[in-house]
């Protein structure tokens, strides 16, 4: 999302929503050659606040796994299995981090962090 911010970067305020990250980038007045500044250091920028980055280990696969549901995310993404796959292994390690369900933000030990929508809504519904 933050990469396609230089394509969207010439219109004005008034053509994104208010609640929008690309309104908030404009009103900051960050231009995409600061973004790609920021997404080049971002891993470390996180570091240096104690935030990590945690690969998944799994070879990303097209063939289903036996240990995932997909009946629900079926009905709020396209259909594909390795698209799935990502979607659900990176839910379910974050679930494995927290080992427990969490009810405030700043209580998490772990989040993951998207701007798909449908995932979002998967993972409510989930």
């Amino acid at each position: 999302m933050l990469n396609n911010y230089q394509h969207f970067y010439s219109r004005t305020l008034s053509d994104f929503r208010d609640n929008s990250l690309y309104n908030r980038l404009k009103r900051e007045g960050l231009t995409p050659f600061d973004i790609r500044e920021i997404v080049g250091k971002l891993e470390s920028l996180l570091l240096d606040k104690d935030i990590n980055i945690y690969p998944i280990e799994k070879e990303l696969s097209k063939e289903e796994d036996k240990e995932l549901d997909y009946s629900i995310i079926a009905r709020y993404k396209d259909n594909d299995i390795a698209a799935y796959n990502h979607d659900l292994w990176a839910i379910e390690y974050i679930k494995e981090l927290r080992n427990k369900r969490v009810t405030k933000l700043e209580k998490a030990k772990a989040i993951f962090l998207t701007c798909d929508l449908n995932l979002v809504k998967y993972n409510f519904c989930a």
